[in-house]
């Protein structure tokens, strides 16, 4: 099991002189998985499977140039990406491929999506928003082993041999280790598996919670309270975590419970107010 997971190669197969890799075949599937799943929800919100796609083809491409836009400002501090001088610059600028892209960036952009297909479409934003959830946290679960196969978001280094081999740990090596900022190849804390884990117990939690939902759009703040709070404690793991995350995740999970009650609580009482409004008609009508 040891050897196993200490020999990782990035590639998946070649066709001709294109390198096929792990990274881009497993965000691949994980969005082929969000599509059926969205299907299926959409099902159950009367929303057709056609509308269901082009929603999909609207938040795939704008969450993944944002996804890679905030990445590349977030990590240009010494001069990685910009500026760019030449064609294998802007290539280095934008190659998702090699890893890179960060999920703020693509919540961002999914969103910007998700508003253009409703205004068109004329659904609503939280009934689309709702659906996404747990899509969302069953996508970067599975998503996460693109980390595994580039070698990335991987934790401190583990010194109990007994744990060499996932899901503790994750074998780096020298190259891989030396560019997240650790000493050099060797077996380093699995964090990229812990957070798949959690995002996987996540999307359970919040699909049960949709099903259940009364408020539309309710579940964006547990979202955002769930994913910080998995992100905020394993960045103080990861080599690579950056400090803004931390921030950022600090500050977002009281202002997030904090939104989610008060919204929640408006949303049942404007449902109370609905209720009393048909009520009266009904009402009007029989008399």
């Amino acid at each position: 099991m040891t050897e196993l997971f200490s020999i990782v190669n990035p590639v998946a197969f070649e066709v001709g002189s294109i390198d096929v890799r792990w990274y881009g075949i497993i965000l691949t599937s994980a969005m082929i998985l969000g599509l059926i799943m969205l299907i299926f929800m959409g099902k159950k919100k009367g929303i057709e499977a056609d509308n269901v796609l082009e929603l999909f083809l609207w938040l795939i491409p704008l969450a993944v140039i944002f996804a890679r836009i905030i990445y590349v400002l977030a990590n240009n501090g010494d001069g990685e990406y910009f500026p760019i001088k030449s064609w294998d610059d802007f290539v280095h600028c934008i190659a998702i491929w090699d890893g890179g892209i960060t999920i703020y960036g693509g919540l961002f952009g999914g969103v910007i999506g998700a508003i253009i297909f409703c205004r068109k479409k004329k659904y609503s934003l939280g009934v689309i928003l709702d659906m996404l959830v747990p899509v969302m946290l069953i996508c970067q679960s599975l998503g996460r082993w693109g980390n595994f196969f580039n070698q990335e978001a991987f934790g401190r280094a583990v010194a109990n041999e007994n744990l060499w081999t996932l899901p503790f740990a994750v074998y780096i090596d020298d190259y891989h280790a030396l560019i997240a900022g650790a000493s050099g190849e060797g077996w380093y804390q699995a964090t990229f598996l812990y957070e798949g884990i959690f995002n996987f117990v996540g999307a359970f939690l919040m699909f049960a919670l949709w099903r259940k939902n009364k408020v539309n759009g309710a579940l964006v703040a547990p979202y955002l309270v769930w994913y910080c709070i998995i992100r905020l404690a394993l960045d103080h793991l990861r080599i690579d975590g950056l400090l803004i995350t931390k921030v950022a995740c600090g500050v977002i999970i009281p202002l997030g419970i904090l939104a989610g009650i008060l919204y929640y609580r408006w949303g049942l009482k404007r449902l109370d107010h609905q209720r009393a409004a048909l009520e009266v008609q009904e009402m009007l009508l029989y008399e």
